[in-house]
């Protein structure tokens, strides 16, 4: 990356990675490396996390002395997928994101268990949902509003399965998952968010078309 000082420049852009904080961790993966040569490369298989109550310069670029990492073991951690997690925030379960992948769709992820920091894998129930990067999708949970439901939509690959899946972890030792496709607009680069408003709360996504359209697309 030009223009940062010669101490910085091993530091990497992460096109397309995905990360999400669990009680006050960063956790952080996947992405892609854009060089000064516009050439792009797959980062490294690390998971790595930042603890928010330490101290840390905001200024400029944080140094990865002061992160943590663990080695992913197996292919998700390359795009940008998703985080989902459950109510009682120990455990990430990780969407897309594949190094690489075939048409065979599983309905296992892997899982981080932040309390041990074990690897673990997962069975979803509900149907095999899991393939793919997912570059460019959009995500949104539930997590802090302890309703335990988490959501992703779109992405760029086009074989990407159409729809929303909607990852239920309320019973946190039987989680589901379904595709929702009614009403679910092929969404790319979005940015989605859920907020408490009503009953059960809705999910506001901004962006993502490919033609520029004057509405904001709300889910109930």
């Amino acid at each position: 990356m030009s223009g940062l000082p010669a101490s910085l420049s091993h530091e990497k852009s992460r096109l397309t990675g995905t990360a999400i904080i669990v009680n006050d961790q960063l956790y952080f993966e996947g992405g892609l490396h854009t060089f000064d040569e516009g050439n792009i490369a797959s980062l490294e298989p690390e998971l790595f996390w930042l603890d928010l109550n330490a101290s840390f310069p905001v200024d400029t670029i944080i140094s990865e002395s002061i992160l943590h990492s663990d080695r992913v073991p197996g292919l998700q951690w390359q795009g940008q997928g998703a985080f989902f997690t459950d109510i009682d925030l120990t455990t990430i379960y990780s969407f897309g994101g594949f190094n690489e992948w075939d048409d065979q769709f599983q309905s296992t992820v892997e899982t981080f268990i932040t309390t041990s920091q074990i690897w673990a894998n997962s069975t979803i129930g509900g149907g095999a949902f899991n393939n793919r990067d997912r570059s460019f999708s959009a995500s949104a949970t539930t997590a802090t509003s302890g309703l335990g439901l988490s959501f992703t939509s779109g992405g760029f690959n086009p074989d990407n399965p159409k729809g929303m899946i909607r990852f239920d972890v309320s019973s946190p030792i039987s989680p589901t998952w379904r595709n929702e496709t009614k009403g679910v607009p092929p969404l790319v680069g979005a940015t989605m968010q859920y907020a408490r408003f009503g009953d059960q709360g809705v999910l506001i996504a901004v962006g993502g078309y490919k033609d520029v359209r004057p509405d904001v697309r709300i889910f109930k």
